[in-house]
């Protein structure tokens, strides 16, 4: 006959393996739907970008550049712009913090001669009510917190194949849309994904999940400057007040970053 604990333990087992079954199922289905494009988006994230490039000359189509008054008050502004990969001198990234300490989210902005900068951000593309696509923005339109220039130095010149990385993967998203993952495939991975096949120091770390620790990640590695403490490349990156006064500025690119050390080149 068999004891308490034994028939207690046993159920116990049972009740783990349908509880288990059923989880595995619903993630099974839950893969198993395709992304799409053919959704009915809000008007800030409706419309795709696409790059056409000819030799070192980028068109990109409806780069987003909307006008916010508030979260839900807005115009939607879509651009062309066309930029030189000869002219593309460096590229900032910004940290931007909703809550936690923990967690950010990640811009790549590449900064090009005659102030001309090209901001993309990775983000869950926004449906119907929903509150989050890769998309190609002005960086106005973005509210960051942290600036971190990335030295230029020996991948000086590999800079624009991590730019045309990008956009390879912006015009295969109006063919095979892809789902955007908070572990697998995020603001944060991808950046690294762009990276690892030109820049040899983009290794591996716990820090690019718990994202808002990446600007220790990138200081250890030397990704940034070595020259000035932690501390303050985060203090003089720190870009909060000057990105609310420049809002509504058309010179808002240059303006917030004003007072960010400069970048330098590594020997």
């Amino acid at each position: 006959m068999k004891s308490f604990g034994t028939w207690v333990a046993q159920g116990l087992h049972r009740g783990a393996v349908v509880v288990l079954s059923g989880f595995l199922i619903v993630l099974v289905w839950f893969f198993l739907i395709p992304p799409s494009n053919d959704r009915d988006w809000q008007r800030d994230v409706a419309v795709l970008a696409h790059a056409t490039i000819d030799g070192d000359r980028v068109t990109i189509e409806n780069v987003r550049n909307n006008a916010y008054r508030s979260e839900t008050d807005y115009t939607p502004r879509y651009e062309t712009r066309t930029y030189d990969l000869k002219a593309l001198r460096s590229v900032d990234l910004f940290l931007v913090y909703w809550g936690s300490p923990l967690i950010a989210h990640t811009i790549l902005s590449f900064v090009f001669d005659g102030d001309r900068y090209l901001a993309v951000s990775i983000e869950t593309r926004k449906n119907g009510a929903e509150a989050y696509s890769a998309v190609v923005t002005t960086p106005n339109e973005l509210p960051p917190r942290r600036c971190l220039p990335l030295p230029a130095g020996r991948d000086a010149r590999l800079r624009p194949e991590v730019l045309l990385d990008y956009l390879a993967t912006v015009n295969n998203l109006g063919d095979r849309p892809q789902w955007y993952n908070a572990l697998t495939h995020n603001c944060t991975t991808a950046v690294r994904g762009h990276m690892v096949p030109y820049v040899k120091n983009a290794v591996w770390s716990w820090k690019i999940l718990l994202n808002g620790r990446l600007d220790e990640h990138l200081y250890a590695i030397g990704a940034v400057r070595q020259d000035l403490p932690l501390a303050e490349l985060r203090a003089r990156g720190h870009v909060n007040n000057r990105a609310r006064a420049a809002e509504h500025d058309a010179d808002f690119s240059r303006r917030v970053r004003e007072g960010v050390p400069a970048r330098f080149s590594a020997p």
